[in-house]
């Protein structure tokens, strides 16, 4: 499997971006007008967003959504081999001075995304740009294969890859001034594992593992907001989200990275990964909450 994966992805990857997209348009034509990739989530998560919109307004989001994706997964093959110059040409961090403020203090820090535009690239395209050493969150794939081989990539640039079990021995054991990310939208894969915040007018279960890290390292969290200005180049813009997590409650800190999310969304809701079925746990089945 792995070696398929590489003889089809390495020569996609070498083309220059504009010809690696011309070559996947068919790919892009299928996804989006014959197989409609995840049609029913989407247009339900669209509808629990957007009560009482018109089928042409999510019909114009989900259109929106594939063009987003299609972007994404070229951009992720060309990730392959995109040189760490060129990915932070690509993707400029428009004010690293609120991340650097608390690397001055020796102060880790949690960078906080959503599904958002593309995440895929921040790893290549970071780490020249901002003083911390970057630290990224992980859910390991089964196949330890493709699990290795994605994370030899994406710590090509120097990013620590860390699964969410080794979070807590990691800060125990080093003292390094750490940039850690976290996306963070993902839906808890039970009910109990997460907190009840508002999202989108609706009460949502939200993961609390960034909000636990930030309270027990006491690790200012930046939001970054991620927006593409033109085909293959992006901005990068940080956020104070909460600077002092040890002030706040693990479900306050999950309602301000949600609030925040959902506006960023609401600006432009084509860019959001809207096929996670993100809205899988009802707030009315949970006893006791």
């Amino acid at each position: 499997m792995l070696f398929l994966l590489k003889i089809f992805i390495y020569p996609l990857s070498i083309l220059p971006l504009w010809l690696l997209r011309a070559l996947l348009f068919p790919f892009k034509f299928l996804l989006k007008h014959v197989f409609k990739y995840r049609e029913k989530v989407i247009l339900k998560n669209l509808a629990l967003a957007y009560p009482n919109e018109s089928q042409k307004f999510y019909r114009k989001i989900q259109f929106d959504f594939y063009d987003n994706l299609f972007f994404l997964i070229s951009e992720s093959i060309k990730s392959f081999t995109i040189s760490q110059k060129e990915a932070a040409r690509r993707m400029k961090v428009l004010n690293p001075e609120i991340l650097d403020k608390y690397a001055q203090r020796n102060q880790s820090a949690i960078m906080a995304f959503g599904h958002f535009s593309n995440w895929e690239w921040t790893p290549l395209a970071c780490p020249s740009q901002i003083k911390h050493q970057i630290a990224s969150i992980f859910q390991p794939l089964k196949n330890k294969a493709i699990n290795a081989w994605i994370l030899n990539n994406r710590s090509r640039t120097g990013v620590i890859m860390m699964s969410t079990k080794e979070t807590n021995n990691f800060y125990e054991k080093n003292t390094l001034c750490i940039a850690n990310a976290f996306i963070a939208d993902q839906s808890p894969s039970k009910k109990g594992s997460g907190v009840w915040v508002d999202f989108f007018g609706r009460k949502t279960l939200f993961l609390v593992g960034m909000a636990v890290q930030a309270k027990k390292q006491n690790h200012p969290i930046v939001f970054i907001d991620i927006q593409r200005i033109e085909k293959g180049m992006y901005t990068i813009s940080i956020e104070d989200l909460v600077p002092e997590p040890n002030s706040l409650s693990v479900k306050e800190i999950a309602q301000k990275f949600a609030s925040r999310l959902e506006k960023q969304i609401k600006a432009n809701p084509g860019n959001w990964l809207w096929s996670h079925n993100r809205w899988k746990h009802h707030f009315e089945e949970v006893k006791n909450d």
